[in-house]
């Protein structure tokens, strides 16, 4: 999805002064009397107009539960009656804005405040039942020599408009057997976290690639282990752990010729026309991630947004590869997938 800013499209800390030559007006076509003045900006002037005086803090907040986003207009009202904080809430009601003001160029009362926040919202949320959170922070530095904060705006999704090619394309991967991938497909983009994402996502490449393991070893060779362990005096006497040998070395799950990441990789890396070695360190790393935003309490995962978007170029090539199944691809036909242009 393409980004644009609904406020300025530069976050303007301070406004520029135009720098003139000291004492002097050679070279810069205005007539060289007496009757035309100019005003001489010195560099140590131009840094005192910088000099950041404050900050107009605007912390935008939002709330969702497992149906979608939660209306925060009362949400709202209670954090302003409570705290005697100034707070704005949109015209939906999706989000507020919670106002503050912080003096002189140090951010340190800036982060208290977030701080203070970020215990409301826990508050909220555990009283509610809801996810509480922060959604955006815009300090609105202000200068000497620009008394006005002006903040960057908030980003917003722009929609990309369809057409009939577009819904020709879902019907097309739906009559070859690609409705479930297209639902599933819309609730991977319905999270709204990569970790949820990712989470989501992994267990979808193993539907679509993971396949039933081949055992590493032969039918004779676990006959021949499990003879020499007969020979151990504790496992000969025991027929509880010869049954439990035997289990585990039966087990094609336990005993694979290639483990469930290598499987995936391997079907991954023909799809997706990489190394079958860079598959299947992309698959090993996603297995660890999946595992991360469920055993860390960590908000941000390092190459978690990578990872997310990897998982969603493997589906969308996958989709393509169902829409050509029957369809011979004209020569010089671009590889990459059409259905997210």
């Amino acid at each position: 999805m393409r980004k644009k800013e609904t406020g300025k499209d530069t976050y303007q800390i301070c406004a520029l002064l135009k720098k003139t030559d000291e004492g002097t007006s050679e070279g810069d076509g205005l007539p060289d009397n007496d009757s035309v003045s100019r005003p001489v900006v010195t560099r140590r002037q131009m840094e005192a107009e910088r000099r950041i005086t404050g900050y107009d803090m605007r912390i935008t907040c939002g709330a969702r539960d497992i149906d979608g986003e939660v209306k925060v207009g009362s949400f709202a009202n209670n954090i302003k009656t409570l705290m005697g904080w100034e707070i704005q809430v949109d015209d939906g009601e999706k989000s507020f804005n919670a106002l503050f003001r912080v003096e002189g160029d140090s951010q340190q009362e800036g982060y208290a405040r977030i701080e203070e926040l970020e215990d409301v919202l826990l508050a909220l949320s555990v009283k509610n039942k809801v996810g509480c959170e922060i959604l955006t922070i815009a300090w609105g530095a202000k200068c000497a020599g620009q008394p006005f904060a002006i903040w960057a705006g908030r980003p917003e999704s722009v929609p990309r408009e369809i057409d009939h090619t577009d819904v020709q394309k879902i019907r097309v991967l739906r009559e070859k057997g690609g409705e479930q991938l297209l639902s599933d497909l819309g609730r991977f983009y319905g999270r709204v976290t990569h970790g949820a994402k990712i989470i989501f996502g992994f267990s979808l490449l193993e539907m679509l690639f993971d396949e039933k393991p081949s055992h590493i070893l032969s039918k004779d060779e676990i006959t021949d282990i499990l003879r020499k362990a007969t020979e151990i005096d504790s496992v000969a006497n025991s027929e509880a752990k010869q049954r439990r040998l035997q289990d585990v070395l039966s087990n094609p799950n336990l005993m694979p010729k290639k483990n469930r990441n290598e499987r995936i990789a391997t079907k991954i890396a023909a799809l997706m026309n990489i190394p079958e070695d860079t598959a299947y360190a992309k698959i090993r790393a996603l297995s660890q991630l999946r595992a991360a935003p469920a055993h860390s309490t960590k908000e941000r995962i390092e190459g978690i947004s990578q990872a997310s978007t990897f998982i969603e170029e493997v589906l969308l090539r996958y989709m393509m590869s169902l829409q050509q199944e029957q369809e011979e691809p004209s020569c010089g036909q671009d590889s990459g997938s059409d259905l997210e242009q």
